[in-house]
């Protein structure tokens, strides 16, 4: 995704009235895990490009940042647990599945902090087949 400002517009003064231009996923999508944007946004990193323009149109910065989107995910896990313990009201322990895929979510994510986007994108896109593809029944 590419977007840009031009110097003047209430955005381009950059995060509290800043210089430094600084574009968050909330100023692309306000949260995309809301019911209004929720499942549009597929899991995984997003990469977005912003440029910034003087009122002359002459390119004062262009920037590129990344953005990690776990929604779907986390929806899944939060389902398949709330399931599990609908079904299970005598559990004393989780089911090692489910332990598993909440690993997996928390490795994608430092991954991306990391800046490993391609092994974050990897493992996401692992994550939300394995949680689509669930059967709590089966053995």
């Amino acid at each position: 995704m590419t977007t840009s400002w031009l110097v003047g517009d209430e955005t381009s003064g950059g995060r509290n009235g800043d210089a430094c231009f600084t574009v968050n996923l909330d100023d692309v999508v306000p949260d995309p895990c809301t019911v209004e944007s929720f499942p549009s946004w597929l899991d995984g990193v997003y990469t977005l490009t912003y440029v910034v323009y003087d009122v002359n149109g002459i390119e004062i910065t262009r920037k590129t940042k990344k953005f990690f989107i776990d929604c779907n995910a986390k929806k899944c896990l939060k389902t398949l647990i709330k399931a599990l313990l609908d079904d299970c009201k005598d559990c004393d322990e989780a089911d090692p599945r489910i332990v598993m895929l909440r690993s997996k979510l928390d490795a994608a994510k430092n991954q991306f902090d990391e800046c490993l986007y391609e092994c974050a994108q990897e493992t996401i896109e692992s994550v939300s087949k394995q949680c689509r593809n669930f059967c709590l029944d089966c053995d």
